[in-house]
């Protein structure tokens, strides 16, 4: 009894919440993004990510809740399932950001079938060698994947983090220059601070309450992503709509 009263139950209990509000977050903005008849190519592509995102924080909620109740081989469990979500995302992502840069279809199919077979093998490597629990705080559990899967995963989100960098340095500039709309920097730029945030989150350079609020900050990339999202919508909206009028007229 006294260990669900205690420090450990309350603060990975008020992390689960966080991070399940954080995965409701990302699933809404996933499917809004795949449920709009008006969506490109692209949003499509990013609505698959950032559904696939909000997945990875479910398992990540059931593993603070796990843990909260000291059920360590449920945490480890879903540790696996997160990853496992994050690998799948990087199948949408990575087209989306290659198509950018290279603007190269064999490129791009080509990288897209490589983060296939990387979400395979780091899957594979999490089943058959595990991870371990490298920290336990009253407010957190991190796990560390088997040498093979952290490469592996350290590879294939640095190269999508300088891809989305650069886009988001050109996309600024051309905003900057008003060669293309103001939203137009907000996709890129809000997985460069998605992948950011998500390197200080797992690096453990955070730490005690204050990896709680710095969740939180998760939100203001979904935001950019959205608002990115809804303005595309409304400007292909208008576009549509003045065709409409110039073959009434």
């Amino acid at each position: 009894m006294d260990f669900f009263l205690g420090e450990f139950f309350t603060g990975r209990f008020l992390n689960g919440i966080v991070v399940l509000a954080l995965s409701l977050t990302a699933l809404f903005l996933g499917f809004t993004m795949l449920r709009s008849k008006t969506i490109t190519r692209e949003f499509n592509q990013l609505g698959y990510f950032w559904f696939f995102i909000g997945w990875a924080w479910v398992a990540s909620s059931v593993r603070q809740f796990s843990s909260a109740i000291g059920l360590l081989q449920i945490d480890e469990l879903f540790f696996a399932i997160t990853q496992s979500f994050v690998f799948i995302s990087g199948i949408f992502l990575a087209p989306y950001l290659f198509n950018k840069a290279f603007e190269n279809r064999l490129i791009t199919t080509i990288a897209q079938y490589i983060y296939i077979a990387g979400a395979l093998a780091g899957t594979a490597g999490l089943i058959w060698f595990g991870s371990t629990l490298t920290t336990a705080t009253p407010y957190a559990t991190e796990y560390e994947p088997n040498t093979f899967t952290l490469i592996l995963t350290i590879t294939l989100i640095a190269i999508l983090f300088l891809i989305t960098l650069k886009e988001s340095a050109q996309n600024f500039l051309s905003v900057f220059k008003k060669q293309k709309p103001w939203f137009a920097f907000f996709a890129p730029f809000s997985i460069t601070l998605y992948l950011l945030f998500g390197f200080v989150d797992v690096s453990g350079i955070i730490g005690s309450w204050l990896i709680i609020l710095f969740r939180l900050i998760f939100l203001v990339a979904f935001v950019l992503a959205y608002i990115a999202f809804a303005e595309e919508v409304a400007a292909k909206k208008e576009t549509l709509g003045r065709g409409q009028r110039i073959i009434e007229i």
